[in-house]
């Protein structure tokens, strides 16, 4: 199939554009960047609504992936205005831009970020209660795609997939994913931070296990809500014990409060993806070494910058 994919420049999408490739797929990656050096991509600000029509239109794909996001969850507080131009923003050109070039189905890469404050653990007719700015935005798009498919008659699948962690995460961007966080200053032997009191839990799942049950929604999954990602759950603590373990270190762990709007039981119900979709489990333990592998290979250089847009105290 005729596939574009944006942000495959990112963790989950790296993964994906790959498998995809390797199922005999034609897919365009397309993000800000190129980092991954995908071979068959397309730099282009998805911000921008003329360049986003352009490269649709001339690819003129069957299928989108939409990955491309700014996923720095707990940025969104300080960078409300940046994250949903490269959220809502973003993802409202790629799905117009879709619709416009005759797209058959638009596959959205959600977040289980939208549930927030509803119970754990989550399932898909959870009332979403979502606690922070990314949250917000991710549901708003769920939302628009939803309303969107039924006016134009697009399929869609959206998926909420959680904590994901793996190769390719950029070792320099220290606005998510605790482990790449973990791993960067285990390799500088600088104290890493813990927030709470370690018992702060958290389903880690591995990127190119996620990206298997993304793939197969290009037959089927139709206009499905899915929560996508491991059903082993770890607390910070045990995390943080086990990267000591693999990395033979001895890091020193400092330890500071839960930041507002902070989840503390991050647990999604996966009784849905276990009925429709086969999804290959790996053990933590595992995915860590392979990712701890990887990292030791990286250019561990100065961190990228992240402006605040707003500077009061939180």
């Amino acid at each position: 199939m005729k596939i574009l994919l944006t942000g495959h420049s990112g963790l989950l999408g790296n993964h994906l554009a790959n498998f995809l490739v390797s199922q005999g797929h034609n897919v365009l990656g397309v993000s800000r960047t190129n980092r991954q050096n995908f071979a068959n991509s397309f730099e282009t600000d998805l911000t921008n609504p003329a360049s986003t029509e352009f490269i649709i239109a001339k690819f003129a794909p069957e299928i989108v992936y939409h990955l491309a996001a700014n996923a720095a969850e707990a940025k969104g507080q300080v960078s409300p205005i940046d994250m949903t131009q490269r959220n809502i923003g973003i993802s409202v050109n790629v799905l117009t831009s879709s619709i416009n070039a005759g797209v058959k189905k638009f596959i959205y890469a959600s977040s289980v970020s939208v549930y927030g404050d509803a119970p754990v653990p989550y399932t898909e007719d959870s009332q979403p209660q979502p606690k922070d700015v990314y949250g917000v935005n991710k549901l708003a798009f769920e939302q628009i795609l939803r309303i969107m498919g039924e006016v134009y008659g697009l399929d869609y699948t959206i998926f909420r997939p959680h904590n994901l962690y793996g190769p390719g995460q950029n070792p320099n961007d220290l606005t998510k994913n605790v482990v790449n966080i973990f791993m960067r200053k285990i390799l500088l032997k600088e104290p890493y931070t813990i927030l709470g009191d370690g018992s702060v839990r958290r389903g880690f799942s591995y990127a190119p296990d996620v990206a298997k049950v993304f793939a197969q929604a290009l037959e089927g999954l139709s206009k499905i809500t899915m929560n996508v990602g491991t059903t082993h759950i770890a607390s910070i603590e045990q995390l943080s014990a086990l990267l000591q373990q693999i990395t033979k270190s001895n890091t020193p762990v400092e330890r500071k409060p839960l930041r507002k709007q902070e989840i503390d039981l991050f647990i999604a119900d996966h009784s849905l993806q276990s009925s429709l979709v086969e999804y290959h489990e790996t053990l933590l333990e595992d995915g860590l070494r392979e990712t701890w592998d990887w990292m030791k290979k990286q250019d561990i250089s100065k961190p990228i910058e992240f402006k605040e847009e707003i500077c009061l105290p939180q």
